[in-house]
C-alpha cells in the first residue's frame, strides 16, 4: 500500500510534469508564431518583388511606346513636354512661361537633334545662365 508520503510525491511529480509540458507547449506555439511571421514576411517579400518587376516592365514597355511615339513627330514630343513644364511649373509655382520654354528646348534637344537627355540639360543650363 501507498503511503501519504508517497502519495505526496506522485502527486508533486504530475504537477511537475503538468508544468513542463506547459512550459513546452508554450515553447512550441513560439516557435510556431515565429515561423508563421517568417513564412509571411518572405511571401510578403516575394509579392513585392513580383509586383515591382511587373510595374519596372509595364513602364519599360510604356515609356518605349511614349519615346516612339514622341519621336516619329518631334514637335508633338516638343510641345507636349512644354504644356507638362507649364503645368508642373503651375503647380509648384514657379516661372511657368520660362520653364516650359526651358523644358520644349529640352525636348527638342532630345527629340529632333537626338542629343543624349544629360548634354541637352548641360545645354539647356548653358543658354538659360547667359540669357
Amino acid at each position: 500500500m501507498e503511503t501519504a508520503r508517497e502519495g505526496e510525491e506522485r502527486v508533486e511529480e504530475r504537477e511537475e510534469s503538468a508544468e513542463e509540458q506547459e512550459e513546452d507547449a508554450e515553447e512550441e506555439e513560439a516557435r510556431l508564431r515565429l515561423d508563421l511571421r517568417e513564412r509571411v514576411r518572405a511571401e510578403h517579400e516575394t509579392l513585392v518583388e513580383r509586383v515591382e518587376q511587373k510595374g519596372e516592365d509595364l513602364a519599360e514597355r510604356t515609356g518605349d511606346k511614349i519615346w516612339r511615339a514622341l519621336r516619329k513627330p518631334p514637335y508633338l514630343g516638343v510641345a507636349a513636354t512644354a504644356a507638362g513644364g507649364v503645368w508642373v511649373a503651375s503647380m509648384l509655382g514657379v516661372a511657368e512661361l520660362a520653364f516650359g520654354i526651358a523644358l520644349g528646348y529640352l525636348a527638342y534637344l532630345v527629340l529632333e537633334k537626338g542629343l543624349p537627355p544629360s548634354e541637352a540639360l548641360r545645354e539647356t543650363i548653358r543658354i538659360r545662365r547667359s540669357g
